[in-house]
């Protein structure tokens, strides 16, 4: 599943760098669209955020200039919001939506709860209590239809049109942790 790569820039820079330098894994300069001069989004695989780092890490070295990466299933308020900490908190770095929410709480911090809160509010019951019991049950399909008693194939139905529903595949790990962190903090409450 191809995932959103949000980049914020602390100053301006020649994009030539930039392009030249994720190309090499495989992300084409004319998939980046730039919002501001010092912000650029692109959609690529989910395994680009694996080798995100060698890249910003040179970028920066070679431009002076830091570089905040947040890696996303989707483009909404929660992510514009947290986009502007990747680049304090983890500089030159990929980081993911449920990096960004566990920094705020280990800050003490939960500015983001209501838009977290909101970013779920319109999805179906029952899509939410089946991915919330697949997630319990060590990500098992099986365990979870069994805790829900309904038969495998409903599971997997309501887990389908979850992931369609939303854009979040739960058997993604950084997904997953995201979606676990909701659970968490909705019923602290």
């Amino acid at each position: 599943m191809d995932k959103h790569y949000l980049l914020m820039f602390s100053g301006p820079f020649d994009h030539k760098e930039l392009f030249w330098r994720l190309e090499r894994f495989g992300v084409k300069s004319s998939s980046i669209a730039f919002s501001t001069p010092t912000q650029a989004e692109f959609i690529a695989p989910f395994d680009v955020a694996y080798s995100l780092d060698t890249v910003l890490i040179p970028f920066s070295n070679q431009t002076g200039v830091r570089v905040g990466a947040l890696v996303s299933y989707t483009h909404e308020e929660l992510e514009d919001k947290l986009l502007p900490y990747a680049l304090i908190y983890f500089p030159n770095m990929a980081a993911h939506l449920s990096d960004m929410i566990l920094r705020e709480i280990n800050s003490g911090s939960y500015t983001s709860y209501s838009l977290l809160m909101k970013r779920f509010r319109d999805v179906d019951p029952e899509l939410m209590q089946a991915v919330g019991a697949y997630l319990r049950c060590g990500k098992s399909g099986l365990k979870a239809a069994d805790a829900l008693y309904i038969h495998r194939n409903t599971f997997n139905y309501r887990l389908a049109n979850f992931i369609k529903a939303t854009s979040l595949d739960p058997r993604d790990y950084h997904n997953a942790l995201f979606l676990e962190l909701y659970f968490q903090l909705k019923n602290r409450g």
